[in-house]
């Protein structure tokens, strides 16, 4: 698992609790805790992976606490790959919408050699995930 601590942006912070829903959250090891964006269009969630490796699977774990709409704001998700963020392309689509505290394993359609991995949602709404884990091929 390669993003663990890693730096991180996301399209902005909630306005409640800034600071507490930051994006190194979603690579902090704790699943009690989560990223969370504003109401954004296109919201989005970036690791920078440090170097390149060949992408096996990402895992992505809901945030656990919160009413049941708020679980299935993870919908119509992208994940988009690059070695760079200005060459990135998509690796694999999540439909959802995902229930409180679900545990998501996705693949990328092909093999995948990237620095970036972006999560981002189709359309305007809130993004806010408890951590995600990259997994590659071999360090």
């Amino acid at each position: 698992e390669v993003a663990y601590g890693k730096s991180c942006t996301q399209s902005s912070t909630s306005a409640v609790n800034v600071g507490y829903h930051s994006a190194s959250k979603a690579v902090d090891g704790d699943l009690n805790t989560f990223m969370h964006t504003d109401l954004d269009q296109s919201p989005y969630w970036i690791v920078d992976l440090g170097k390149t490796y060949q992408i096996k699977r990402i895992e992505i774990f809901n945030r656990k606490q919160g009413a049941i709409y708020t679980g299935r704001r993870l919908h119509d998700l992208d994940i988009i790959v690059g070695t760079s963020l200005n060459n990135t392309h998509l690796c694999t689509q999540y439909a959802g919408p995902a229930e409180l505290g679900e545990h998501l394993v996705l693949g990328c359609q092909c093999d995948e050699t990237a620095r970036f991995v972006k999560l981002m949602l189709r359309g305007r709404e809130y993004l806010h995930v408890a951590e995600v884990k990259v997994y590659t091929l071999y360090d």
